[in-house]
């Protein structure tokens, strides 16, 4: 799976890749405050878990809180931490250390621990209806950082080719992966001390330690699609809702990737033998150009529609996390089935099958 390069494809430091992840930590060493926006999901096979975080800092102080109500705090104010879990009541309070939950102070130490690293390759992505650059690097580290994901092997890191800000990371593991994304939406501006002040709830227990939070997953499988609306080369703009009553083959590829060009001939075959029978397929290409799109296009001679512009918006919102990535979306706009990597077209073929047999 092209996205989910096997460890051992690294075997040197790359001096670009080194020179980088530098730029990108300095970067974030250099903020004397900020917010920022953390999203985590954890995708394990067909299920996820995401989590959503407001992250605010200034100096060696910061605020981490999980927007869900339950979630938990951590408040860090150079001296002394608090984590509460508003969950169970209960907080630890801890001096401060080294191996904190701040997201921030982890990518401001993006280039320590660092085993091998390598530039795979730049990606244009759109991004506030323009387009931006990003290199993309696989990492493997020495140690990772405190609540990384257990049993981590390698990362591959999404940084931006002009500001060396990191939108994203992907952590693997044997089974687990983790999708890390982040947003700085402000720099360098006054934060009040008082966010660092932090007094537990009267009700509150103290705990010597609150331990790991446990991941809740739902499904993917059986759970709606995200809506999109992404053009193809020429312009042609796709809509997803408006192909409702149909079923849609949503297929995430990328021209580098071996396995997504090996799987896209079933793909046309798919559209060309179910076209009669309510089914179309979508190639949802991953940050390539619209030229390059077309000239493959015109050279596999694939007709069914390729579209550009779905990173990082729409790849994100289907949890990909390596290409090929296809869904099956039903009639009544729910996804039936997902596949990661390509192992051949007959479970494929089979989902697409039951899903035209079946009526709106």
């Amino acid at each position: 799976m092209c996205g989910l390069l096997h460890a051992s494809v690294v075997h040197a430091q790359d001096a670009d890749a080194i020179l980088v992840l530098k730029k990108a930590a300095a970067t974030y060493r250099n903020l004397k405050s900020y917010q920022a926006q953390v999203t985590v999901a954890t995708i394990e096979g067909t299920q996820t878990s995401e989590r959503h975080f407001i992250e605010t800092g200034g100096g060696s102080a910061y605020r981490v809180e999980d927007r869900n109500p339950s979630g938990r705090i951590c408040v860090d104010d150079g001296q002394t931490q608090w984590t509460l879990d508003r969950k169970t009541n209960q907080y630890a309070k801890s001096a401060s250390a080294s191996g904190t939950p701040s997201y921030i102070a982890d990518l401001a130490r993006i280039d320590q621990n660092i085993k091998s690293a390598e530039i795979l390759r730049e990606d244009t992505f759109t991004v506030g209806g323009g387009t931006k650059k990003y290199y993309i690097l696989l990492v493997q580290r020495t140690r990772w950082p405190a609540g990384a994901l257990p049993g981590a092997q390698y990362a591959t890191i999404r940084i931006d080719e002009q500001t060396y800000e990191i939108a994203g990371s992907n952590i693997y593991a044997d089974k687990p992966t983790e999708m890390l994304r982040y947003s700085l939406t402000q720099r360098n501006q006054n934060v009040s001390t008082g966010r660092f002040e932090f007094s537990p709830p009267a009700s509150a227990k103290r705990v010597d330690s609150l331990g790991p939070e446990q991941i809740v997953f739902t499904p993917i499988v059986g759970s709606e699609a995200p809506d999109f609306t992404l053009s193809d080369a020429a312009g042609h703009a796709y809509h997803l809702r408006d192909l409702h009553g149909k079923v849609v083959v949503v297929d995430f590829w990328a021209s580098w990737c071996a396995p997504c060009r090996a799987s896209m001939p079933n793909l046309q075959k798919i559209s060309e033998d179910y076209a009669k029978r309510g089914v179309i397929v979508l190639g949802l290409n991953g940050g390539e150009d619209a030229k390059t799109v077309a000239d493959f296009a015109e050279r596999q001679h694939y007709t069914f529609p390729l579209l550009v512009g779905g990173e990082p918006t729409v790849t994100e919102q289907y949890f990909l996390v390596g290409y090929p990535t296809v869904a099956v979306v039903d009639r009544s706009g729910r996804i039936t089935y997902r596949e990661e990597g390509y192992d051949g077209p007959k479970a494929l073929l089979a989902a697409v099958s039951a899903a035209a047999a079946k009526a709106n």
